[in-house]
């Protein structure tokens, strides 16, 4: 099924607030395999951990700068990652490959590595920001939405409206 897909303008992301002892840090050399590791618990097409892997779904893609690849640490260890991906219109960017590792999960960590890259793209000139997700996705489409993200439906577009009110009724 096609994913859905939000956006969002350039206002001013929220504050980023991390738990005590987390902070957020861009990519650096060797962070190939951690950045797998957080992908592969998110069902995000990423099967293995390995710079083969990584050049496959990042530094093959044209739109992906790798100094715009962000992760969230806790002391020396990486525990989720996101990725301020160029690609489509001129002042336009996509939040790509949001993960958080398995054992991070469910401590409102992802609306602070989300809206970090937010304001890194705000501080790039970026005007409209977007991202595709999937209806199952209801935990990461709370997270979205709390972080200023509307559902994009074009007119007209019946199906994709009738999915969004299912989606937005589950997620409630």
């Amino acid at each position: 099924m096609e994913q859905l897909i939000m956006t969002r303008g350039n206002n001013p992301p929220r504050e980023v607030i991390l738990p005590d002892g987390y902070g957020m840090r861009a990519f650096k050399d060797g962070d190939e395999t951690e950045w797998c590791l957080c992908c592969m618990d998110g069902e995000l097409g990423v099967g293995e951990a390995s710079e083969k892997m990584f050049d496959e779904k990042m530094r093959s893609d044209p739109s992906v700068d790798l100094s715009r690849i962000y992760f969230l640490t806790k002391g020396d260890e990486v525990a989720g990652t996101v990725t301020f991906q160029n690609k489509g219109e001129e002042n336009e960017a996509y939040i790509h490959m949001v993960a958080i590792k398995k054992e991070y999960r469910g401590l409102g960590l992802s609306s602070g590595l989300i809206n970090y890259a937010l304001g890194r793209m705000r501080e790039a000139g970026v005007k409209r920001v977007l991202l595709t997700t999937d209806s199952w996705r209801l935990a990461a489409i709370k997270t979205y939405l709390n972080c200023g993200f509307v559902p994009l439906i074009n007119d007209g577009d019946v199906d994709t409206t009738m999915r969004w009110y299912e989606v937005l009724e589950a997620a409630r």
